[in-house]
């Protein structure tokens, strides 16, 4: 499997479904460079969990050739993901069932008639709701980037890796015990992130009284991609970047 677990995640994975008031339906990862929520690792409870799975199921099969970690920003309503909507970035409405003889049907939300309690009732009511769900810490990692210290680290998703899966697999497995094998451990390292603000020789990092660095975003898609361009630019500007600009081919 792409998704390495260097220890136990199991009382991780407890802690963040919470307890109590604070408890949620559903727990996924992330990646360091997106907002989008990431089925590399999932865990659940609860009675919504079932029909939430069942129904994604559902909409793996109407539409087999779109990523299947789109269909988590929709189906959660998750807006701060970059497949929020229930439109691809050609076009595409997925929230639909295509007509091609397939009949199920995708639910971007669960009924409240779906869900039963503890005894196997029905919860009545009626009134659509979006299960509760939380992001994973960066201790459930990929190769998109991870920041924090390597003996943290609960997964490692292979997703983003510039090695080959080959490379990855040989590395990682077989290895018998907890942590990584030295080769694995030397590839996990090089995809550690630290923010400039702490890396002395960043030019965004230098001693007070000295010139401070003007830091430029720029972001380019051809054809597609509004929404995104437009996210990328405003999140730029969040994080303290002085200007940020989004082109496409219209600005060549």
């Amino acid at each position: 499997m792409d998704v390495y677990l260097p220890t136990d995640p199991t009382e991780k994975l407890r802690m963040a479904l919470g307890t109590g008031t604070g408890a949620v339906t559903l727990v996924m990862a992330s990646d360091l460079t997106s907002r989008s929520l990431s089925p590399s690792i999932i865990a659940a409870r609860g009675p919504e969990a079932p029909p939430l799975f069942l129904r994604y199921a559902g909409w793996l099969y109407e539409h087999p050739y779109i990523l299947d970690h789109q269909g988590w920003d929709s189906m959660l309503q998750h807006k701060d993901g970059d497949f929020s909507g229930n439109w691809d970035y050609k076009g595409r409405n997925h929230s639909v069932s295509p007509n091609d003889g397939l009949t199920l049907s995708f639910a971007p939300q669960l009924e409240a008639s779906d869900v039963a309690d503890a005894s196997g009732q029905t919860i009545s009511g009626g009134s659509a709701r979006i299960p509760t769900f939380s992001i994973l810490g960066q201790e459930f990692a990929s190769a998109d980037g991870w920041i924090g210290d390597l003996s943290d680290l609960a997964s490692f998703h292979f997703w983003g890796a510039a090695e080959k899966p080959s490379e990855m697999f040989d590395a990682f497995y077989p290895y018998q015990g907890f942590g990584f094998s030295a080769a694995a451990k030397a590839m996990v390292a090089q995809y550690r992130r630290m923010p400039i603000s702490l890396d002395g020789d960043s030019v965004a990092a230098r001693t007070p009284g000295a010139p401070r660095a003007h830091i430029t975003a720029v972001s380019y898609a051809s054809g597609c991609c509004q929404q995104a361009l437009e996210k990328n630019r405003r999140t730029a500007l969040e994080v303290g970047v002085d200007q940020a600009m989004a082109f496409g081919s219209q600005d060549l």
